[in-house]
């Protein structure tokens, strides 16, 4: 897919992943799920697409709806941070969780993220238009930020607000 990407002139490509595999006969990685097996197998598949050098930033990286223990949950996604940080790759905060109630932007993954302050940018998942919304008008967005340690400064991209 990537290769059918390279013959138009894009300004970037934001880096979901979605399936752990494919998405024809793969796992939806926003189902629940208790298994290790598929949480290794989302942040190995994560990586591989980092790792390409071919993405801005890596859209809700806390999509996975892993419900296991967090030492398990957190061993494995630290992994997703320090690739980000040794890649220089920002996770996003995904505003769209806010107005529909989603599990992210999910607190066990941002507050051990922000432990090793990689860079973040405010995403918005606009499917449609109205998904689109200023960081500072979605109800609860600064108390996440706060409660997960997250400081409206150098490594959030493009915030602005004070």
């Amino acid at each position: 897919m990537l290769r059918e990407l390279e013959k138009y002139p894009l300004d970037y490509i934001i880096q979901g992943q979605h399936y752990i595999e494919d998405e024809i006969d793969g796992f939806y990685a926003g189902s629940w799920t208790c298994s290790e097996e598929r949480l290794k197998a989302y942040v190995d598949y994560t990586i591989e697409g980092m790792k390409t050098g071919r993405f801005t930033y890596l859209a809700h990286p806390d999509l996975i709806n892993y419900m296991g223990p967090d030492d398990v949950y957190c061993r494995h996604m630290r992994r997703i941070v320090e690739t980000a940080i040794d890649m220089d790759l920002p996770l996003e905060i995904n505003l769209y969780g806010f107005a529909d109630g989603r599990w992210y932007p999910s607190d066990r993954f941002f507050k051990m993220a922000a432990e090793y302050h990689p860079r973040f940018v405010i995403g918005c998942d606009a499917h449609a238009p109205w998904f689109i919304r200023q960081p500072e008008r979605v109800e609860g967005f600064t108390d996440f930020l706060l409660e997960n340690g997250i400081e409206c400064g150098d490594n959030i991209i493009g915030i602005h607000w004070k």
